[in-house]
């Protein structure tokens, strides 16, 4: 059995991995690579151009031990997405974020459908969330009306380089559910979803992810360039979730927008927190 990260044989897949100044979870991540990857992968680990010692650290070591380093300036999480996946040698490709972790049996099992069914694209699974939350999370089938609304399917998913190619690769306008963009520009260059219904990745649930601390601006620009770019699908499928002018409803930007996001709510709680302690500090003396 050759080492995983002897490139020597042409990969079947490539595992992508963006980090900014995640070093103390991209161990975990490169942990469950070495585990359950099989040996047709490679991994390509994307330096954003991450400021942290510890990180930096963290990358030289893995360089030294064999893993392909990419070294970027910081550009966001599309462009380190897009930068690795450029230089990937694999038919398949699998973004497996720094701060998440690798399943036994994802790949193989994706890689089995996408060799057998040439019409599917995308091959995505159920995942365990572990970290401030602890739970097991369906993901639902891929039907798109409802995948108009919300992004409802992680980015952890295996799917062909010639779909990458075929949408132009991740939207690098957006800072936040680029994969979300991805996938419907995947449907409508008519490619297929398969669904494992199984937890076969672990998903990091942070309050500083980039999902969870998008900002309203953000999170309207994101609605603005969906609807920009996939106005015919919207129009036909989701009406309602357009104004009188064609563009996101403030309903719909309120209705998917992180809590922790929500102007003043953050603030509340903080006051909160420092309330409590207050009393608490005053009990004690």
């Amino acid at each position: 059995m050759r080492s995983v990260y002897d490139n020597s044989a042409l990969p079947v897949v490539s595992v992508i991995t963006a980090c900014f100044n995640d070093g103390k979870y991209l161990p975990e991540a490169v942990a469950s690579y070495e585990r359950y990857a099989p040996d047709y992968c490679e991994l390509i680990i994307v330096n954003d151009g991450s400021t942290q010692a510890k990180t930096r650290r963290g990358l030289r070591r893995l360089a030294q031990r064999g893993v392909r380093v990419l070294d970027l300036p910081h550009g966001g999480l599309s462009r380190a997405r897009n930068e690795g996946i450029k230089g990937a040698r694999g038919r398949f490709i699998l973004p497996l974020d720094a701060d998440n972790r690798l399943g036994a049996g994802y790949i193989e099992q994706a890689v089995a459908i996408l060799d057998a069914q040439p019409e599917i694209g995308v091959v995505y699974s159920d995942c365990r969330e572990f970290g401030i939350v602890g739970q097991y999370r369906p993901a639902p089938e891929f039907v798109l009306p409802e995948m108009l609304h919300h992004p409802a399917i992680d980015a952890c998913a295996v799917f062909r380089k010639q779909l990458w190619q075929d949408c132009g690769g991740y939207d690098e306008r957006l800072s936040a559910w680029s994969d979300w963009e991805l996938w419907l520009n995947a449907a409508c260059n008519g490619w297929r979803f398969q669904h494992l219904p199984a937890a076969l990745f672990d998903y990091r649930r942070r309050d500083d992810s980039l999902g969870a601390t998008i900002s309203t601006d953000e999170l309207r620009a994101t609605l603005e360039l969906l609807v920009d770019k996939h106005a015919s699908l919207y129009r036909e499928n989701r009406p309602d979730l357009l104004d009188e002018q064609g563009r996101p409803t403030f309903e719909w930007l309120q209705q998917i927008q992180p809590p922790a996001s929500r102007p003043g709510r953050l603030r509340r709680a903080l006051w909160r927190v420092r309330q409590k302690a207050r009393r608490v500090i005053f009990k004690q003396s």
